[in-house]
């Protein structure tokens, strides 16, 4: 669509990746601060172990979170130059479905995780 209105094809991703950070950098900046006022959270918040922090979400996080991402972008680019489309895919989507049914053997998946065999945090 941007290209339509006179964006060249980099100059248009470019933006869009501008835009992003900026956006996110703000979403960031948000949420690395508690909230000074009482919020729809406060509930939650009242579950946490006494002394204990609201967990926020930090950079640090979305570092973390994204590092990975240009790396299986290039494993995923070989494998289908390698494979092709479809091997690649059927392959991708079977890790995919294996990590899923591990999570739901995993504590997460539970109401009160911190519980596990009676005891409490």
């Amino acid at each position: 669509m941007m290209v339509r209105h006179g964006f060249t094809p980099s100059l248009a991703l470019c933006t869009i990746n501008t835009i992003s950070h900026y956006v996110l950098g703000f979403v960031l900046r948000e949420q690395s601060t508690p909230p000074a006022r009482h919020t729809s959270l406060d509930p939650l918040i009242a579950l946490l172990p006494e002394g204990a922090d609201a967990p926020l979400v930090t950079s640090a996080f979305w570092t973390l979170h994204s590092a990975l991402g240009p790396l299986g972008a290039a494993i995923m680019t070989a494998a289908v130059a390698a494979y092709g489309v479809d091997a690649t895919l059927l392959l991708a989507g079977a890790a995919l479905l294996i990590v899923a049914v591990a999570a739901a053997f995993t504590p997460i998946r539970l109401p009160r995780p911190e519980q596990i065999g009676g005891e409490t945090a």
